[in-house]
């Protein structure tokens, strides 16, 4: 995405030179066309494993041209039954891990890489070491964490849950054992998809909103009881204060990301041409507050004219919450409108892909980035962005008033110059909202995803300092449970899964 193609990039199209993955055709050959492909509905939680199939994408695959296994049918739905998904092994071609290995590094989107690199720094010097899994492993029930993270280790390319599985099925953290459940779901889909090639690791996912390694609280320390080094924690956000590890968020998995948006951005563009959307700033909002700790002041925000919108919250570590939204949808916006901005906040809620129905789309963060920003990019409509100080994976490489235009640095009014700016430059706007479109066709397609996790695991098992095994005598820490992921699937995790109606996008 380069800053001196000042009109965009041409919009990808379907089949050769697309930005993402395009369907497989029944008997394996070239790409088809995904809208008009069968997929299922998520009423059937079905769990999406085309593993066996060839490998299309960004690049040549080494497999492409394989013949894929036909899909045996579905067994009728049973009332108040409905079936549980699956991750199923089967035999794989010669050459089938080591290709989609080659994938992952020779593809268009390898740039996404230098986030793992920066964020692994910390660890660069001391490495990973048994001492502070030991702690972090031991510290999950506690505050921050409170049980929304899970401890996973491969070991000979299989994965095995190092925490608790109990702690799993806690029915208090709702949404967040589906999160976590869909996150095994995809370690098992590493292991169908890369086999003996992943490498010994160790790791903790983390599945809350607020990141919470304070990178000065962890340097240095050498107090007893305290952590004796920085906790590598995964996780999909986080601000510059804190060195927590980004990983791309279970709703681009859960969501059908590829192949309910991206597959449909070419009858978005014949639907609603960019001369013919409507010149209006349109956003849909629920009423997340931001969550902000008083050591990350980067993600501190003010509201119109310097008011201060935000107040303590009983909470340890001590937070702050920040009425953003409701300042800026119900309090701010409302007057903009009265004084004749073209601004929709309110009213009936719009399916995502007709939010392509209005030239300017609203991003605005919530408890921290809001995982709606990448629908809005696939739109191909100019996406005016909050700057809220958080950020996921990808923000590195999506740049300011090239993806998008920005607002709120200082104040929400700021969004009245990006619509005058818009009004005035209206081909530079449609450039724009087209290179975010491509930027998300380019980056954000699932087979791009699951080459980050799995290069993001061969990193971190560059800096582990003892080997991952069950066990402190072989794996030289004490390794209290040791759990196949695919067992606690079978007992638990796929029935979740299933309770939520979802069918997960992986590798496919």
């Amino acid at each position: 995405m380069s800053e001196e193609n000042s009109s965009g990039p041409e919009p990808a199209t379907r089949g050769a030179g697309a930005r993402y993955p395009p369907a497989i055709s029944a008997d394996g050959g070239g790409a088809g066309d995904p809208v008009s492909q069968s997929t299922p509905h998520a009423s059937e939680h079905t769990f999406k494993d085309t593993a066996t199939e060839p490998v299309p994408g960004n690049g040549t695959h080494p497999l492409d041209g394989l013949s894929a296994r036909k899909k045996r049918s579905r067994r009728p739905r049973v009332p108040r039954r409905p079936p549980i998904p699956r991750v199923v092994s089967r035999p794989r071609p010669p050459g089938y891990h080591q290709a989609n290995t080659a994938y992952c590094a020779m593809s268009n989107f390898t740039d996404l890489y230098d986030t793992i690199h920066d964020d692994l720094r910390h660890w660069r010097e001391r490495g990973i070491t048994a001492e502070v899994m030991d702690w972090l492993t031991e510290q999950l029930p506690a505050w921050p964490w409170v049980n929304r993270a899970v401890g996973v280790a491969f070991v000979g390319g299989v994965p095995y849950i190092t925490t608790d599985p109990e702690k799993l099925r806690i029915k208090r953290l709702s949404q967040h054992r589906f999160m976590l459940a869909a996150h095994l779901a995809l370690f098992l889909s590493l292991q169908e998809t890369f086999g003996p090639l992943l490498p010994d690791v160790e790791l903790v996912v983390s599945t809350a909103d607020m990141p919470t390694v304070i990178t000065a609280d962890y340097l240095n320390r050498t107090a007893a009881g305290e952590a004796p080094g920085v906790p590598p924690v995964l996780r999909f956000a986080k601000s510059d204060s804190y060195a927590d590890i980004l990983v791309p968020h279970i709703h681009f998995f859960a969501r059908g990301f590829t192949q309910e948006t991206l597959s449909r951005v070419q009858q978005s563009r014949e639907r609603y041409p960019w001369g013919e959307r409507n010149a209006t700033l349109f956003g849909r909002f629920t009423g997340y507050d931001r969550l902000i700790d008083p050591r990350a002041p980067e993600t501190f925000r003010r509201g119109a004219n310097g008011t201060n919108i935000c107040a303590p919250r009983e909470l340890k570590p001590p937070t702050v919450s920040c009425e953003t939204r409701k300042h800026f949808v119900h309090e701010w916006a409302p007057q903009a409108v009265a004084a004749g901005a073209p601004i929709d906040l309110l009213g009936a809620r719009l399916d995502m892909f007709h939010h392509a129905h209005y030239k300017y789309l609203l991003n605005l963060d919530g408890q921290s980035i809001s995982t709606r920003l990448e629908q809005l990019l696939a739109t191909g409509s100019l996406v005016v962005k909050e700057e809220g100080g958080y950020r996921a994976f990808y923000y590195p490489l999506l740049k300011p008033h090239v993806h998008y235009k920005p607002f709120w640095r200082q104040g929400p009014e700021e969004v009245l110059d990006v619509l005058s700016w818009a009004a005035r430059h209206d081909d530079e706007a449609a450039a724009i909202g087209a290179r975010g479109q491509a930027f998300a066709q380019t980056y954000l397609h699932t087979r791009a995803l699951v080459c980050y996790w799995f290069t993001i695991i061969k990193e971190l098992s560059t800096l582990m300092r003892y080997t991952p095994a069950r066990g402190s005598p072989e794996g030289g820490r004490n390794t209290r449970h040791w759990k196949p992921v695919a067992e606690f699937m079978e007992e638990t995790g796929w029935a979740e899964i299933g309770e939520h109606g979802k069918a997960l996008e992986l590798w496919n």
